[in-house]
């Protein structure tokens, strides 16, 4: 198996995948990662990129790297206590980085504070907001102006559907569609389909269901169609939702001129930290490679990249995840490192968990990985850990408790 993460050493360079499970510290250890790489010299906070997947998670990101860095100043003073002196012990993490030369700890010391009045300038952010960002420096290099977010949509798409169902009414010749019937119904259908392709960066509708090969052909061409009505009145408007900056951002960084997008990037992000990886799309991980780890020529190194996931939590997939993306990437990376020790349950779970779980193939080649339990063992009785319930099947397959619920 892979070494465990240490946060009081060095990090491995290049591209690195840090393997998570429920609990074990992921924010914790992006966190300290970056606090590390900054206290070192390795970065400064205006090269530094932390990207997560919703907003509410960047803002606690936000907060737990400014934290971070406070405990590092902290720690880092030339009157703070160790050891057993200490009233608070410090995290292992920012010992070690105390446990320098008195000059090299000035000089650690000092580039933290530099980044805490700086702070504000470090771009933690969601990857829409990352593809935001990087739109409008390519923007600045080719003269083009950022798109303007545009953050709900549905009004557009739902304009460019009816117009569509409009010209395909006035159309005697027109094709039949699949589920014809009242036009309310069928507007609904070919708008829940159509929600779905824009939601999944990439994706494109297909002629499957029920319906004979020429009716879904023709369905599925209807949809594209839509789809296609609705991007270029975005474009016309020079508006962009936040799936297309996805792909806006994708398009320019392999279009012409592309390496020069990549190779401004890079220069403006040396370290770029990706929390909950598992929940990106194959689009999303292409534009991360090519914007921060493929070859674009000498004058433009990669930058360090790190992600940290969990595939055992990849519940996304109705919103476009793709576990496979994931362990894509994770198939390119120069180390790997686990986060073995589960800060949030109690050891007598933990273990009844591992017992249960053990050798168990969750698919997609994502097997199970015992941890260990960080806390300490609870006092008191408190009965089993772990019970199982078994409830036989009725008639119909579901179990017979369940009747009447």
């Amino acid at each position: 198996s892979a070494p465990v993460l240490d946060l009081t050493a060095p990090r491995p360079s290049g591209l690195l995948a840090v393997d998570a499970s429920a609990g074990t510290g992921k924010t914790y250890a992006l966190v300290a990662l970056a606090v590390r790489a900054i206290a070192v010299g390795e970065v400064t906070a205006d090269r530094l990129l932390l990207v997560t997947f919703t907003r509410a998670a960047a803002a606690e990101l936000r907060d737990r790297l400014r934290t971070g860095l406070v405990a590092a100043a902290a720690g880092l003073a030339p009157d703070a206590a160790s050891g057993a002196d200490a009233a608070v012990p410090a995290d292992a993490w920012v010992a070690a980085l105390a446990a320098v030369p008195d000059a090299e700890r000035a000089e650690r010391a000092g580039r933290v504070r530099t980044a805490l009045t700086a702070f504000d300038r470090a771009t933690v952010t969601t990857l829409h907001g990352f593809c935001q960002t990087a739109l409008g420096l390519a923007g600045l290099r080719t003269g083009t102006p950022p798109p303007r977010l545009v953050a709900d949509t549905r009004p557009i798409a739902r304009s460019a559907l009816r117009d569509r169902l409009l010209a395909r009414l006035l159309d005697p010749a027109a094709p039949p569609l699949a589920g014809d019937g009242a036009p309310d119904t069928v507007e609904g259908r070919l708008a829940a389909v159509l929600r779905a392709v824009l939601a999944a960066a990439g994706a494109r509708p297909a002629p499957l269901g029920a319906a004979d090969p020429a009716t879904a052909e023709a369905t599925a061409a209807f949809v594209a169609g839509a789809v296609e009505e609705f991007r270029r009145r975005l474009r016309a408007d020079g508006a962009s939702g936040f799936d297309d900056l996805v792909l806006d951002l994708h398009a320019r960084l392999h279009a012409p001129g592309g390496d020069e997008v990549a190779a401004a990037l890079r220069r403006q992000f040396r370290l770029v930290l990706v929390d909950e990886h598992q929940d990106t799309d194959a689009v999303q991980w292409a534009v991360l490679r090519r914007a921060f780890r493929a070859d674009v020529g000498p004058a433009a190194p990669a930058s360090d990249l790190v992600f940290v996931g969990d595939p055992k939590q990849s519940i996304y997939r109705f919103r476009g995840a793709d576990v496979g993306a994931y362990l894509a990437a994770r198939d390119e990376v120069d180390a790997v490192r686990v986060l073995d020790e589960s800060h949030r349950a109690a050891p007598d779970l933990v273990a009844a968990l591992n017992v249960l779980l053990r050798g168990a193939d969750l698919g997609d080649g994502i097997a199970f990985t015992p941890v260990a339990a960080a806390r300490g063992p609870v006092a008191g009785d408190r009965g089993a850990a772990l019970e199982l319930r078994w409830l036989a099947p009725g008639p119909d397959g579901y179990p017979a408790e369940w009747e009447g619920k």
